[in-house]
């Protein structure tokens, strides 16, 4: 497991598609570079998920792709996305987090 130690930080939550060591199925999960204030950095592949088609729970994770980071907090200077960017993300998280554009319209 590679781990870096940077000073005192978290990062916003970012989709992740992930695709499964065992069945190879692919699914979406929220989780961030560093999800703690700790400051060390854990590879995605070598966090612990569960896949929803097989069950299998563990590391291993290959990453097909991630979202920007800050996503949800378009229009921003800091991570700008174009028009389409954005519109592609927002149709990921409309249909794999639906519960998070419901959260964010409020």
């Amino acid at each position: 497991m590679r781990r870096c130690t940077l000073p005192d930080m978290a990062t916003p939550a970012r989709m992740i598609e992930l695709k499964c060591p065992q069945c190879s199925a692919t699914h979406w999960e929220r989780d961030a570079d560093f999800p703690g204030m700790d400051g060390d950095f854990i590879e995605y592949s070598d966090r612990a998920y569960t896949c929803p088609s097989c069950a299998r729970r563990g590391a291993g994770y290959g990453v097909l792709q991630k979202s920007p980071p800050a996503t949800h907090l378009h229009p921003d200077d800091f991570f700008p996305l174009s028009e389409e960017e954005f519109a592609y993300w927002q149709k990921i998280r409309d249909t794999h987090f639906p519960s998070r554009r419901k959260q964010d319209q409020k």
